[in-house]
């Protein structure tokens, strides 16, 4: 390498819509977990985007992600949100839709009553995530999306921590 090396910085605006095409593919379960795990590991700017992005159109492809999910909903902070200096808030404030994605299992498949319950957890919780319009469970090929159209009452974080038994 000479010590002529240019180093071209992209623009955040432009990081982002890359990031956003990336989420935005249909990928499959391990595919979309490798994508998560391997997203907040390139550098603080990428990994900031990159949640940016995940927390507006969630998707939830395992159960751990499921509880990660809760606990960002409630306002815990996690080893990432933490090191990046993030609202906790954020991912309540961005959210605006929901994929579960379950496995070929059938009813063996412990997503399938995670996704029920935390959907159902939604409809009861709306101020938690009050820009929240679609709620989408796949299974494999067969995709169910339900819309959600409401009006939000005020923050209800801590009634969200009280019933969670945090």
């Amino acid at each position: 390498m000479s010590s002529n090396s240019v180093v071209t910085k992209l623009p955040p605006e432009i990081i982002e819509q890359i990031i956003f095409s990336l989420w935005s593919l249909d990928l499959t379960t391990t595919e979309r977990i490798h994508l998560i795990t391997s997203s907040v590991l390139v550098n603080h700017a990428w990994a900031e985007l990159f949640l940016r992005v995940s927390w507006r159109d969630v998707f939830i492809p395992t159960l751990p992600f499921v509880m990660h999910f809760r606990r960002l909903l409630c306002g815990e902070a996690t080893s990432i949100t933490r090191i990046l200096s993030l609202d906790s808030g954020l991912p309540n404030i961005l959210c605006r839709s929901i994929t579960f994605d379950t496995s070929k299992q059938g009813l063996k498949d412990p997503m399938v009553e995670a996704r029920g319950n935390l959907g159902l957890f939604f409809l009861g919780h709306r101020g938690i995530v009050p820009d929240l319009r679609w709620i989408t469970y796949r299974d494999g090929t067969d995709v169910k999306r339900v819309a959600f159209r409401w009006a939000v009452s005020p923050d209800t974080r801590g009634q969200c921590r009280a019933e969670m038994g945090k």
